[in-house]
């Protein structure tokens, strides 16, 4: 016997357009890509934000590079706390880490070394190789609006990016 009972349907979050995250947060996903900043302006004057926020936008758009570029010392803080940037916290600092790691085989460590980079090294190299993925971007969204006291989902979904749609057919 069929189960007769109807489904419910989920339809993307106007609110969000189906990303789960708030304005403050999309606008920042914005910046972090250059080809994505075209959109950035309309959500600066769609959008009320705090100062700060606004002033960070201000500063990226005019820069013409993307955020992921020239983060600061807290961005690059917030992703080796992550266990990210692997290329600078898992890669042999000194001769004596280069003929262990070598003996053992290893490209990357088993672990996560004492080293920490700096905001200008880690930028340095972004600019001359792709280092960052959408998970960096998103660590560093999630911890830039933690520092100004802000949240980073949406409303009315409450980050799911989904809202019940009614009844399947």
């Amino acid at each position: 016997m069929l189960d007769e009972t109807p489904t419910v349907t989920e339809q993307p979050c106007p609110t969000c357009d189906g990303t789960g995250y708030n304005p403050a947060a999309r606008l920042l996903f914005r910046l972090w890509y250059r080809h994505l900043h075209a959109d950035a302006p309309g959500l600066l004057t769609a959008f009320s934000f705090p100062t700060a926020l606004r002033e960070f936008a201000a500063t990226i758009l005019a820069s013409r590079r993307a955020w992921s570029e020239q983060l600061d010392q807290a961005d690059v803080d917030a992703l080796v706390e992550n266990d990210r940037l692997w290329d600078f916290t898992r890669r042999p600092h000194t001769p004596d880490e280069e003929r262990l790691w070598a003996a053992h085989g290893w490209y990357w460590s088993p672990g996560p070394q004492r080293y920490r980079p700096t905001a200008a090294e880690v930028n340095a190299a972004c600019r001359a190789y792709p280092i960052h993925d959408g998970i960096n971007a998103y660590l560093c969204v999630r911890a830039r609006l933690a520092r100004w006291d802000m949240g980073d989902t949406c409303p009315r979904c409450r980050g799911t990016a989904v809202i019940p749609g009614g009844a399947a057919p």
